[in-house]
């Protein structure tokens, strides 16, 4: 089953992406950057091919967010860590994920004010633009293209800073580890 490693966009969960893949990919636990290809990004163009060859369309590309997961949990046998800054949320009546696929979440949480910093400087923006960024409800990212389709990759919801930590805070059938930056 999935064990979420979820933030907001630049909150750390290349951090730690990095420590749980140096522990567990690593028999001597030495950090090289090649192990944080072993915890894909969900959702990610490689578990929906199966469902869809238009990615465009994130309406679309919702209804196959639980299936996906099944396909991933049906050809893993232990438990798969995934990483999403994807909100845990709901689009069309689908879910992101649920009880089924989920066996547990670590939620990846850093001070807003250093995400206006880390955003501002990561995308070429003034703090005023990202701090207008990341309180808007109206956006997603693909792979670092905000509010673009990019036909390399799939987008996810991120809504506001507060809702996005709200939706991971109240996730109510899984454990839930919250950890900060």
């Amino acid at each position: 089953m999935i064990i979420w490693i979820a933030s907001y966009p630049k909150s750390g969960n290349t951090w730690v992406r990095s420590l749980i893949s140096s522990y567990l990919y690593n028999e001597k636990g030495i950090f090289n950057f090649k192990l944080l290809r072993k915890i894909d990004q969900f959702p990610s163009r490689q578990y929906f091919d199966f469902f869809l060859k238009d990615f465009s369309d994130l309406k679309k590309i919702s209804k196959y967010w639980i299936a996906a997961q099944e396909r991933i949990n049906l050809h893993n046998e232990g438990p798969t860590f995934l990483k999403t800054h994807s909100a845990l949320c709901t689009l069309e009546n689908n879910a992101f994920t649920n009880k089924f696929n989920t066996r547990a979440a670590i939620y990846v949480v850093r001070d807003p004010r250093n995400v206006i910093t880390s955003f501002a400087h990561h995308y070429s923006m003034t703090p005023k633009e990202s701090y207008e960024y990341i309180s808007s409800k109206n956006h997603w990212i693909t792979h670092g293209v905000e509010n673009e389709v990019d036909m390399n990759g799939i987008s996810s919801i991120l809504g506001t800073w507060s809702e996005h930590y709200k939706s991971w805070k109240n996730l109510n059938f899984a454990p839930l580890l919250i950890s900060g930056k």
